[in-house]
């Protein structure tokens, strides 16, 4: 049973990414109208009318044990007056939407492939999107073309004002804020383990492979990345392939993961709430940094570790 987090704020696991991403966003001309013209198109009442029209609403005498996992996990991360929805689709899929009447929505392959635990990540992650408030700029993002075709017939040019810019701008915050939500995700279930085997199934590793997978080459591939990724031509790809994404690869989200667990982040607020989570204490025979108990690879100086050898 996961320890409740009684008066958890988002400023507790809030990634600098995210507050960075913010306040350019925030700094680019039109953000206001935008938001009103959102408002105005009635988004809520639309995603409202969807769900409710075409998704099953999970509740004590529908779906129980899912109903009672999701109350769980809204208490865990101390936030209420949530909705949860099951919407059939064959992808891995889940997402917040609703300002005024926030809703989980999860997908029937997601409850299908995951274990309780790993369930439990993502649905956290997606209630973690609505506790830090990234609801309304998520939901503006997903409906971005048809505000923007709108604005700019509306006010004689100021979606082109607020266009590309605007666009590119959003789509790096709400990449950025991913990582902020799986942070609410690893408080949710308190299992540093269940996460990285979320992230490695959201891969892609195929049900019938599960047994087959190797965590090993996981950390090989992701270290190879890294360094490949790191050079100054590859940098510039990186960010051209993400620009018009909503999510970091998994791969990043991973290190990102890693990195706030070593660091002691993770560990800081459980220890708030007198629980050390399951991390202990380990470093790098190489460089000294910490190390959580499962790491393959220091995420510093990329030396390969194993149990025996961590200290």
């Amino acid at each position: 049973m996961a320890k409740k987090l009684k008066n958890l704020a988002p400023a507790d696991y809030l990634h600098t990414r995210d507050i960075e991403a913010m306040n350019t966003l925030q700094a680019i001309p039109g953000l206001v109208a935008i938001s009103k013209k959102a408002n105005s198109l009635g988004l809520d009442r639309m995603i409202r009318m969807q769900s409710m029209a075409n998704s099953i609403r999970v509740g004590p005498r529908q779906f129980k044990s899912l109903y009672t996992l999701f109350q769980d996990v809204c208490e865990t991360l101390d936030v209420s007056g949530i909705d949860l929805f099951v919407q059939q689709d064959f992808s891995l899929n889940a997402f917040a939407r609703g300002v005024e009447a926030p809703q989980v929505t999860v997908t029937t392959e997601l409850i299908n492939r995951l274990t309780p635990d790993e369930l439990r990540f993502v649905i956290g992650h997606e209630v973690g999107h609505v506790k830090s408030e990234h609801v309304l700029y998520h939901q503006i993002g997903f409906y971005l073309p048809v505000i923007m075709r709108t604005i700019g017939q509306a006010t004689l040019g100021l979606g082109s004002l607020v266009g590309s810019g605007f666009q590119m701008a959003l789509y790096d915050w709400i990449r950025k804020s991913e990582l902020t939500a799986d942070r609410a995700g690893l408080l949710a279930v308190q299992a540093p383990d269940v996460v990285r085997s979320t992230f490695y199934k959201l891969a892609g590793v195929p049900a019938s492979l599960e047994h087959e997978l190797s965590m090993d080459e996981i950390s090989i591939q992701s270290q190879e990345f890294e360094d490949f990724s790191g050079e100054d031509l590859n940098k510039f790809y990186r960010f051209l392939c993400q620009a018009w994404s909503t999510h970091p690869w998994i791969v990043i989200r991973i290190s990102e993961m890693e990195q706030w667990i070593n660091l002691g982040g993770y560990d800081r607020i459980m220890k708030r709430y007198g629980d050390r989570g399951n991390i202990n204490s380990h470093s790098c025979p190489a460089c000294g940094q910490p190390l959580s108990p499962a790491s393959k690879f220091c995420v510093y100086c990329g030396y390969r570790v194993s149990y025996s050898q961590a200290k």
